[in-house]
């Protein structure tokens, strides 16, 4: 914990490393991620709602749904700057949003992800006004849009099929699959037919249930053309969803 003022916003520096980029020298859609969270905790630290605060009261944070529209990635050895607030909060979700600028200000990347509170006995989401008190907010909207279900079109033709698996480096400390570990999986799934030689435009998640070590993963592909895929990723084992994802691919200018 920490005695700090509380923060309504917060912003933190990055500069995007050697391997954080991708073959065209710009920084991965999951490192974006990774920006985000590691943002979005400091910040939660500070007002006092870290996982590390929560857990001791029997309760985690879990993501469930997240998007990003990017109309520029970040390239090799940029600096830039991420910005992240919690919304005015709906009682069972937490709504936070995120911009990406540049140092000179231009708008980069802007996100909006909800997230909701679980009481770690009943499994189940938890009121945050029963748990927390007020935090602070802002109305302020990166991304102005309400998050729905991802809904695989009838007509959408598969396209490919690809594993992978929950190992170590997949794990963060609450022991399962890290949320930009999905965004990994996704982009190895449509590379490289797919997607070579394009730059991610949108990506939108609808997270359903945890990964854990040794499970094996299987991810699917669909499109209808004009460079939107969506996918699910699933437990190989037993075809539980874990996650479905749309994304929107453009030329690369």
């Amino acid at each position: 914990m920490t005695d700090a003022a509380p923060c309504t916003r917060l912003s933190r520096n990055f500069t995007v490393r050697s391997y954080e980029q991708d073959l065209g020298g710009r920084l991965r859609p999951a490192e974006v991620f990774n920006w985000f969270q590691e943002t979005a905790s400091a910040q939660c630290r500070i007002n006092r709602v870290a996982i590390e605060d929560i857990l001791p009261l029997g309760y985690t944070w879990v993501i469930h749904r997240y998007k990003i529209a990017a109309a520029k990635m970040p390239v090799y050895e940029q600096e830039c700057r991420v910005t992240t607030w919690a919304q005015p909060k709906r009682d069972l979700i937490s709504i936070r949003d995120f911009a990406l600028d540049s140092l000179a200000g231009e708008r980069l990347v802007s996100a909006t992800s909800e997230w909701a509170l679980i009481d770690l006995k009943s499994g189940r989401p938890a009121r945050l006004s029963a748990v927390m008190p007020e935090f602070p907010a802002c109305a302020e909207r990166a991304l102005d849009e309400n998050l729905r279900p991802i809904q695989t079109p009838e007509n959408a033709a598969a396209l490919k099929t690809t594993e992978a698996a929950a190992t170590a480096w997949a794990l963060d400390k609450n022991r399962h699959v890290n949320n930009s570990v999905y965004v990994f999986w996704a982009c190895d799934n449509l590379y490289p037919e797919l997607t070579d030689g394009l730059r991610l435009k949108e990506m939108e998640i609808n997270y359903k249930k945890q990964a854990f070590f040794g499970q094996k993963i299987e991810c699917r592909a669909f499109g209808c053309g004009g460079g939107t895929y969506y996918q699910s990723i699933a437990l190989k084992d037993t075809g539980e969803t874990l996650a479905l994802v749309k994304s929107v691919w453009e030329k690369d200018a």
